[in-house]
């Protein structure tokens, strides 16, 4: 029993372990919430969207740059919100592009409201040929 329980924690971490070094540095923790933390879609109770420039080692050759755009919103049903977040990072020769979709069931509670997300998306990385 307790193999078996080992193998599906493998499992169901096995993403994390590939992509735990690839994670970007985004300034103004606040404003980017849904990247770090999907449950937090639709907490605004609004349509929220931001856009996001971030460049590092400016004025050297192959700087790098993260660009993400985010929207969230609650749906219809009020326990439901969805969102789509789309990031662009070029490090020197090689480039990230992702999209995402998040999904967060939001329970009401006597102190406020308990939200569980989930993200998935597709991740592309690309590698130029250098001269």
């Amino acid at each position: 029993m307790r193999l078996k329980l080992l193998i599906l924690a493998l499992i169901v971490n096995f993403p994390v372990y590939l992509g735990a070094q690839a994670t970007n540095n985004l300034s103004l923790f606040h404003l980017s919430q849904t990247y770090y933390n999907p449950g937090a879609t639709g907490s605004f109770e609004a349509l929220g969207a931001s856009f996001f420039y971030r460049t590092n080692m400016l004025g050297f050759d192959g700087g790098t740059s993260t660009q993400m755009f985010s929207v969230h919103a609650p749906l219809k049903n009020p326990a439901v919100a969805m969102g789509l977040m789309v990031e662009h990072e070029p490090i020197g020769a090689r480039s990230v592009t992702g999209f995402h979709l998040s999904y967060a069931y939001r329970i009401s509670t006597d102190g406020g409201k308990l939200s569980l997300g989930l993200r998935a998306g597709i991740q592309n990385s690309a590698t130029e040929q250098l001269k």
